[in-house]
């Protein structure tokens, strides 16, 4: 698991949940999940400003990982915001269409309410940060229990793990 900093957070904050406010309120509801606002069922062709705007940032992050995997190319296979109020909750789930998922600590209030793994694995996250995990990995966003919001962007991303150079060197 990987946990990077965004610079400039607080503008970066501030953009982004402008404009996220201007997307209808969406609510997830079914199975284990209950979250008051998301654009994860909105039609895919639905233009959302402010990932344009967070891509811009996320950039820098990525090419980081690019370096770390030896890869040139990286790509964002999906995208989308959740808003948890108090009460709501993310049952247990795993990304199985990408390498990686990603989630940005958008308004984190406890650093409580981080994702929890079902694997035990711990997370030392703040609001602010990114983190990147393998996308296989189960995992939950526990009850909001706190009467603050917490808001995160979340992600599926996939890398180019071959660039043409192998790592050692070619036996005759």
């Amino acid at each position: 698991m990987w946990i990077h900093s965004f610079k400039n957070h607080k503008k970066i904050k501030k953009t982004i949940l402008g404009l996220i406010k201007e997307i209808p309120i969406t609510r997830v509801n079914d199975f284990e999940d209950s979250i008051t606002h998301s654009d994860y069922h909105l039609p895919k062709d639905y233009k959302r400003k402010y990932l344009d705007y967070f891509y811009s940032h996320l950039d820098e992050h990525m090419l980081m990982l690019c370096e770390l995997f030896n890869s040139q190319n990286w790509s964002i296979k999906s995208s989308w915001f959740q808003q948890y109020y108090k009460g709501d909750v993310h049952g247990w789930h795993n990304h199985g269409e990408s390498q990686l998922a990603g989630v940005y600590y958008l308004e984190l209030p406890n650093k409580s309410m981080t994702t929890e793994f079902l694997d035990g694995s711990k997370i030392e996250a703040k609001e602010g940060d990114i983190l990147i995990f393998p996308s296989y990995k189960y995992h939950r966003s526990k009850k909001n229990i706190l009467n603050k919001r917490k808001t995160v962007i979340a992600f599926n991303c996939s890398f180019d793990v071959w660039n043409g150079n192998l790592p050692f060197k070619k036996k005759d």
